[in-house]
């Protein structure tokens, strides 16, 4: 029996990353072999096992053969014959097919060291396009490497998009589409994970509501460009690292990049905004807050682009909305996700306007008001929060009497 370290560990490794996880790969074992020495097995069928004293997960070499369409149309085989070049050539990107013994000698069948040094993404074989969820790791790993300059081969784009073309894409589950895409979305760049999407004709598939079509010309009317949309989730990434910031931000023109520069536009958009967004968490399993967050965009942006035009009660309507008094931190993630769009509205009259700021020194004033003595006087539920707010919208009205 042997044991390599396999996959991502060595590669983070060469490139100078933290290593988060280790994967290892046993040749010349049955799991009988495994579950002797106190491993436990995860799952039925699959032959993973975990380590019985670090928990990490050993997997016992394999060869896989497509049966049927699909993200799970694959019998794999296990035997003791199967050799650990073997179990490489079934994974996806040659980055990541390369192991190491105990003695730490590389295995790398398929040159992916040469492709570490020159930063490109390639397929290890043509087996790739029988797995669909590789196209979405591939624009995963080219979002992720994005700042190491890393690139996606021709060939490996050509491959997805014949992927999509044979309609391998279409077995996609929507709980794998919407995982990948979490994690892009939680990492440096998630506006390339969506462009590799574009590029390979995965993307009208999988989000046909996103609209980035870089050919498109700009309209005379709009100032604003056919890859708005990314253009934005790019700017999110900037100012925060929470995902659901940048969902919010993404999905907020998810019916087009039109400039809505009227009051009926504005509420046309709102509603179809919404739709859209309902629709799409439908279709995935987006958590709540995801979708709380993109929804409170949608429906509170007005608000947020007029908020110093906004009267006292009107200011404390939208904290409110926000449940901004129980959960403050709903509020940074909504004034984080407007800031982003409102950055690529802005005109150069507005640019030097702070809704942010002015915001969050009205909310640190109405959630700062004393309250203790009306606790202490009413007994009413309903009438100490009537008090309670009464007391916060005159510390506005007055707060912004003095705001410059």
């Amino acid at each position: 029996m042997k044991i390599y370290l396999v996959g991502g560990a060595i590669r983070d490794e060469q490139l100078g990353l933290p290593i988060n996880e280790r994967d290892w790969c046993v040749v010349g074992a049955k799991p009988e072999d495994l579950l002797s020495k106190g491993y436990r097995r995860v799952g039925k069928d699959f032959p993973v096992f975990l380590h019985p004293k670090t928990g990490e997960e050993y997997a016992l070499a394999r060869t896989e053969k497509k049966v049927a369409p699909g993200y799970d149309g694959f019998t794999f085989q296990t035997s003791p014959d199967v050799s650990i070049d073997e179990d490489l050539k079934r994974r996806d990107l040659t980055i990541n097919a390369m192991a190491k013994d105990n003695k730490n000698n590389l295995i790398d069948p398929f040159d992916g060291m040469i492709d570490l040094r020159n930063k490109i993404l390639r397929h290890v074989s043509d087996a790739f396009k029988e797995d669909p969820v590789r196209i979405l790791r591939t624009a995963k790993f080219a979002a992720r490497f994005l700042s190491l300059k890393f690139e996606i081969d021709p060939s490996t784009i050509k491959i997805m998009s014949e992927m999509v073309e044979d309609g391998e894409i279409n077995s996609l589950i929507p709980d794998r589409i919407w995982k990948e895409t979490q994690e892009a979305l939680s990492g440096e760049n998630p506006h390339i994970f969506f462009e590799v999407l574009k590029k390979c004709n995965a993307l009208q598939i999988l989000y046909p509501e996103i609209t980035i079509d870089k050919n498109q010309q700009q309209s005379k009317h709009t100032k604003i460009p056919s890859t708005y949309t990314l253009d934005v989730l790019k700017k999110s990434a900037k100012i925060s690292n929470v995902p659901e910031v940048r969902f919010a931000a993404l999905v907020y023109r998810f019916l087009g990049s039109e400039k809505l520069d009227n009051n009926k536009a504005l509420l046309d958009h709102k509603k179809e905004n919404i739709i859209a967004i309902n629709k799409i968490s439908r279709r995935l399993p987006i958590p709540s807050k995801y979708k709380d967050l993109a929804l409170l965009v949608a429906n509170s942006y007005k608000d947020y682009q007029q908020a110093f035009n906004l009267n006292p009660i009107a200011v404390m309507n939208l904290f409110e909305k926000l449940d901004a008094f129980r959960r403050p931190e709903r509020l940074g993630n909504f004034l984080d996700s407007c800031e982003a769009i409102e950055s690529m509205d802005k005109t150069s009259t507005q640019l030097e306007l702070n809704q942010n700021k002015f915001l969050l020194d009205t909310f640190n004033v109405a959630i700062s008001i004393a309250t203790k003595d009306i606790i202490n006087e009413e007994k009413n539920k309903i009438k100490i929060s009537a008090r309670i707010k009464n007391r916060r919208i005159h510390a506005i009205r007055a707060y912004k009497k003095t705001y410059n």
